[in-house]
């Protein structure tokens, strides 16, 4: 039987995050500590996976919240790695992370957003407003850089936001350049 490469990894930089969402893991029922990755082990893991084509950089936490996570995606991407991607919350996007993410070698980065800014603030328990006006001035630098970053949203679509999910796409795909939908994964 012939063993195919690893081509395709998804790493936890952190599971700790600044947000406690409502139906997340991280806010009820992670049983593990919060840590960070260490990067040598970052490292160690990139470097054994000779081959690896594409890197999903978040799984529970928020990744911008590592210090280290440039440093991730330049070590990433010089391993050969041609896909990096990552999702993110938005709350720490300002003009210095812009700058930071349209000079890294990060492919795709999508933003959580679940609907209209009512149901965003039940959910995360912050304004949309904010997170919003730095995704459009991260797509205006974007364009104007002729960066390939593709940008994007996901929304995870709840009983109590399923009706949202046409509006939000003809919104955001204004916006963005794709947009996602997830269901919940926690009950």
């Amino acid at each position: 039987m012939e063993v195919k490469n690893l081509t395709s990894l998804i790493i936890e930089p952190t599971n700790t995050c600044n947000l406690r969402c409502t139906f997340c893991f991280v806010t009820e029922g992670m049983e593990r500590e919060d840590g960070f990755m260490d990067f040598g082990l970052f490292k160690k893991v990139v470097d054994d996976s000779p081959g690896l084509e594409h890197l999903c950089m978040h799984n529970w936490g928020e990744p911008l919240l590592h210090k280290d996570i440039f440093e991730m995606f330049d070590y990433a991407h010089e391993a050969g790695v041609r896909w990096i991607v990552m999702n993110t919350n938005g709350t720490l996007l300002n003009d210095k992370m812009i700058d930071r993410i349209l000079d890294s070698p990060l492919s795709i980065i999508r933003f959580s957003i679940d609907g209209s800014a009512e149901n965003f603030k039940r959910v995360r328990g912050v304004e949309l407003h904010k997170i919003e006006a730095n995704i459009k001035k991260l797509k205006e630098k974007k364009d104007l850089k002729g960066s390939n970053l593709s940008i994007g949203v996901v929304f995870t679509v709840e009983e109590e936001s399923a009706g949202e999910t046409e509006a939000y796409a003809a919104y955001w795909q204004e916006v963005v350049d794709h947009v996602r939908f997830q269901p919940k994964l926690i009950q």
